[in-house]
């Protein structure tokens, strides 16, 4: 195997492949992250994404890619019962006095709920700020890694920051940190899939200010999740299973249920509670 790491996103990203390593691939890697930036950065003043948040009109027409976020957003949001919010969670004052979304002045007391979407046309009250943060990001490593994959001659692995989407069977061995660190010489656990996806929320590293990013109910309680591993179909849905999870403070049990996905789950307690057959199987990753 090979392997390419990249610094993107304000975090370590890393291309992974069975074959020969392919200089073309890593370069398509390199600008595939550097494309979807452009789209979904809350911090770039130039993204897309802050050009949505400044504009002062109700309703904005948008790219078919910022589209795709916005609607895998929603479908996280929806799942979660509303536990994840990237309207709440959005924190402008992490960002620099000349973004344009500093200069709006009053910000909207809007949710979720009211951002509407319409195919490429978004409605919203002006002065609502959208973060997608680690939702978009995870949902950029499945479409980063589908794309190369159509390429690769063999399987692939693409990891942004923690959320890994593997295209093509492969006996992908990946560390499970014990400190929720991207350190490959950290202690942890080797979970091994063929396919699939697998993220990590932990409370206790979000990058928002306030340390909650898109977690409004995360709780410091000793029966609270503080971390939560997740593997799933896609790293869209292990990232958002992870995310509902920390959020649901004392309730994560529960919220776990909606998704009944394997997962590790570790309370600010310490205790370490595997759930759904975890670690996961070879066979029963297959089929996620």
């Amino acid at each position: 195997m090979w392997s390419s790491v990249l610094p993107a996103y304000t975090t370590r990203c890393e291309l992974v492949g069975t074959d020969p390593a392919d200089r073309a691939l890593v370069d398509r890697f390199r600008a595939l992250l550097d494309e979807w930036g452009a789209v979904a950065s809350f911090h770039d003043p130039h993204s897309e994404l802050s050009q949505l948040n400044a504009d002062p009109t109700p309703e904005v027409r948008v790219s078919a890619r910022l589209a795709h976020l916005l609607q895998v957003t929603d479908e996280a949001v929806r799942a979660s019962g509303g536990v994840i919010d990237p309207v709440r969670a959005a924190d402008p004052s992490a960002l620099e006095p000349d973004h344009p979304v500093a200069r709006l002045g009053r910000r909207s007391s809007a949710t979720w709920d009211d951002v509407e979407r319409d195919d490429d046309m978004v409605r919203r009250p002006p002065g609502t700020l959208i973060d997608l943060g680690g939702l978009a990001k995870a949902a950029i490593a499945d479409a980063i890694a589908l794309e190369l994959a159509a390429d690769a001659a063999g399987a692939i692995l693409v990891n942004l920051g923690g959320d890994l989407r593997c295209v093509g069977e492969a006996p992908w061995s990946i560390l499970v940190t014990d400190d929720g660190s991207l350190r490959p010489d950290a202690p942890g656990q080797r979970i091994h899939i063929p396919a699939g996806a697998v993220a990590t929320s932990d409370r206790a590293t979000r990058r928002s200010p306030r340390g909650l990013d898109h977690i409004v109910g995360a709780s410091t309680l000793p029966g609270a999740a503080r971390r939560a591993t997740v593997v799933a179909e896609s790293a869209a849905a292990a990232n958002a299973a992870s995310l509902a999870i920390i959020a649901a403070g004392r309730a994560w049990h529960r919220m776990w249920r909606r998704y009944e996905l394997s997962a590790l789950v570790v309370t600010n307690a310490g205790e370490r509670l595997p759930l759904g057959g975890w670690p996961p199987r070879l066979e029963e990753a297959a089929a996620c």
